[in-house]
């Protein structure tokens, strides 16, 4: 049996993971609890704010060109806002107060596009 969130993650196909903590290597999946710069490569964030409310800052538009990523709130005790890096996309702020609440963004080098969202 599965015993830990890494071994469930590898056995469904998710590959690497991080925590917000570390931020010392990049995954397909990150575990936020605190304030979070995304990586390029961070496809899924999942975002608990049992400590209180933070910032996930997503990466460069232009890097992330071609790329979706989805932001989850999973675990409310203050609100999550998602920002643009350096304000390079001119993208306006979204912010997610209740659990469930998603995105999707996609990036065309240029813009952030929402293709999905709860929020």
């Amino acid at each position: 049996m599965l015993g830990n969130k890494s071994s469930l993650l590898n056995a469904i196909g998710l590959g690497d993971q991080r925590s917000s903590g570390d931020l010392s290597q990049s995954g397909k999946v990150v575990f936020a609890t605190t304030t979070l710069a995304m990586d390029v490569n961070d496809q899924a964030v999942r975002c608990d704010s049992s400590d209180g409310a933070f910032t996930v800052t997503l990466p460069s538009v232009r890097e992330a060109a071609g790329r979706i990523y989805s932001i989850v709130f999973v675990t409310d005790n203050g609100d999550i806002t998602i920002q643009d890096k350096n304000g390079d996309a001119a993208f306006g702020d979204i912010t997610m107060d209740t659990a469930t609440d998603f995105v999707i963004l996609y990036s065309d080098g240029y813009m952030w596009h929402s293709l999905a969202a709860n929020a």
